[in-house]
């Protein structure tokens, strides 16, 4: 069709609305400043600046953590809007180019990155010490570079007053909120700062006995001992999560036991539990 053809704009909006309709929304963080750094709907331009570089920063190399990825620039959008100061934060559109007929849409690294992130935002919120293990469990598989970039998200934030809070609307597994004070920002930190000292492996028998989206974590009763709380990864997350509808099945769990040591100390501090793979009790696999 020539690029002056009067009838371009409607088939665009067309195809446009068909590529939603075939991809589902996007994946949205919709993020609000709060907390002594913001007054009414303003904030300092400076600490503004720095808390969106951070973020830039610690989306690039979760990004590359995850992916595996040797070189990655982020290409992150962040739109203001309506509210006091308020933030959609989102991956680019990689989808088809305009005009081209719809097809699946991939999920853009940056939209895993995002997702990690507001996993790792969640559990710090949760102030509990089996909690805090979790938040080591799900840490230890990021890169130094992606640590150190989360410490210091998590240290502007907490230098520049704010208290965030907000939800994040995945395009594929629905809508939970999101939050990180200051207190949990500094526990965020901290925790990304702390060196992993021992990773062992252990499998055990028990049953999935909750679930929840919003931190990726599964509690998991076992046999013999208490119930705890295990750190669960992205690829893994949904079939865990169909799991809690038969709660009375048994399954073998493979865990990683993760045991943190503070930087610059010998002494072991917290340990935590990050789930590797699932199997039924006759060890038929489910995934991993």
């Amino acid at each position: 069709m020539p690029a002056d053809d009067l009838r371009r704009p409607l088939m665009t909006a067309h195809l446009n609305d068909l590529a939603e309709r075939v991809n589902g929304p996007t994946s949205v963080l919709d993020l609000h400043l709060d907390g002594p750094g913001v007054e009414g709907h303003t904030t300092n331009a400076g600490s503004l600046a720095a808390f969106l570089k951070a973020l830039d920063e610690v989306i690039k190399n979760v990004a590359k953590s995850t992916g595996r990825l040797a070189r990655f620039n982020s290409a992150l959008r962040v739109t203001p809007t309506l509210g006091s100061v308020r933030l959609l934060v989102a991956a680019p559109d990689v989808g088809a180019e305009a005009g081209a007929l719809p097809t699946k849409r991939p999920e853009p690294v940056e939209e895993i990155a995002l997702r990690r992130l507001v996993v790792l935002m969640n559990l710090a919120q949760k102030h509990d010490e089996p909690t805090s293990a979790v938040l080591d469990a799900a840490l230890h598989d990021l890169s130094s570079p992606a640590r150190d970039a989360l410490a210091k998200f998590a240290k502007v934030t907490r230098e520049s007053t704010y208290e965030l809070y907000g939800h994040w609307a995945d395009a594929s597994r629905g809508t939970s909120e999101v939050r990180l004070s200051m207190p949990a920002a500094s526990r965020l930190e901290h925790a990304a700062g702390d060196t992993v000292s021992a990773v062992a492996e252990r499998t055990i028998v028990g049953t999935v006995d909750g679930w929840e989206w919003s931190s990726s974590t599964v509690r998991f009763a076992p046999q013999v001992g208490r119930a705890f709380r295990a750190s669960v990864p992205e690829h893994l997350a949904p079939m865990v999560a169909r799991l809690v509808s038969s709660p009375d099945l048994e399954y073998l769990g493979h865990f990683k036991v993760v045991t943190m040591f503070k930087r610059g100390s010998n002494q072991p501090g917290r340990s935590g539990y990050s789930l590797e793979k699932i199997q039924t009790s006759t060890k038929r696999n489910l995934a991993e």
